[in-house]
Order: C-alpha cells, then sequence, then structure tokens
C-alpha cells in the first residue's frame, strides 16, 4: 500500500513540474517583447520561398527525376540564409541583407530552372515507360524461340536415341 501510494505522489509531482515549466516558458513568452522588424520580414519571405522552391525539387523528384544541381543550389542559399539570421542577430545588418539578397538570387534560380527539370523528369519517365512497353514483344519473342528450340533440339536428341537403339538392335541380330 505504501509504494502504490508513493508511486502515485511521484507521478504526481511530475506532471505538476511540467505544468509549471510550461507555465513559466508561456509567462516568458508574454513578457519578452518580439521585434518585428523589416530584416525579420525580409526572412519570412525567404522562408517562403524556400518552400516554394523544396517543394518544386520534391515535385521533380516524385516524377522520376533527379536534379542535383538545383538541389546544391537550394542548399547553399539555405547556408546563405542561416549566415544572415547569425549576422543579424549579431547586430550586422548591411551583411545579413547582403546574403539575403545573395540567397534570394539563388532561391529565385532555383525555382525558374525547376519546371524545366521537371520536364526533363517527365520525359525521362516517359522513356523509360516506353522502353519497358516496347522490351516486352521483344522478350515474348525471344522466349517463344527459346521454347522452340528447345522442343525441336530435345525431339532430335530423342529421334537420335531412338536411332541409336534401332542401329545397336541390327547389330545384335
Amino acid at each position: 500500500m505504501y509504494w502504490s501510494i508513493h508511486q502515485r505522489f511521484g507521478k504526481i509531482m511530475i506532471v505538476e513540474a511540467i505544468l509549471l515549466a510550461l507555465t513559466i516558458i508561456s509567462v516568458v513568452g508574454l513578457i519578452l517583447p518580439t521585434a518585428n522588424t523589416q530584416a525579420s520580414n525580409e526572412l519570412d519571405s525567404l522562408t517562403v520561398a524556400k518552400l516554394q522552391a523544396f517543394t518544386k525539387l520534391a515535385i521533380v523528384y516524385s516524377s522520376g527525376g533527379q536534379a542535383p544541381a538545383l538541389v546544391d543550389e537550394l542548399n547553399k542559399a539555405l547556408n546563405l540564409v542561416q549566415e544572415a539570421k547569425i549576422a543579424e542577430s549579431n547586430g550586422n545588418a548591411t551583411e545579413a541583407t547582403n546574403f539575403e539578397n545573395q540567397a534570394r538570387s539563388l532561391i529565385s534560380d532555383v525555382l525558374a530552372r525547376a519546371p524545366l527539370a521537371q520536364l526533363q523528369a517527365q520525359h525521362e519517365a516517359f522513356n523509360r515507360v516506353l522502353f519497358l512497353v516496347a522490351s516486352i514483344p521483344v522478350v515474348v519473342v525471344i522466349s517463344t524461340a527459346t521454347f522452340y528450340l528447345g522442343l525441336r533440339t530435345w525431339t532430335w536428341y530423342e529421334k537420335m536415341k531412338f536411332l541409336e537403339m534401332k542401329i545397336v538392335e541390327n547389330d545384335e541380330e
């Protein structure tokens, strides 16, 4: 009985500690002022552009294509955005703006080249399907010819065996 009460009390203490921590975090979040500066708004628009670029690249890859050059450019842009955030937090607004502009140009380049990569991916997927469909009759003809030649070879083997048996019978007589 003592252990079950102690275990229940321990669980209640853990729940209370979690609730207390959540309350403190929410109060601190309300107390601290949040600054909506122009730089953070630009970073938000960069975030939207990053998501659009990522979505377009995901469509390219889901179409069966690959675009490693575009992925590399998007990764470079993401690194530049991260450097812009670091520069902004250090108070270097001009460097942050420079990084943001470089990232924005890379992302716009990715967004411009993604539709072409998607068309290439669809074209490659169509060519793969066409090759598979065209190879089906070839495989059927080859397998039919192999079966026919195998059957003819077996028949020839059986005839030779029978002829050999006849020759052995004639020699014995």
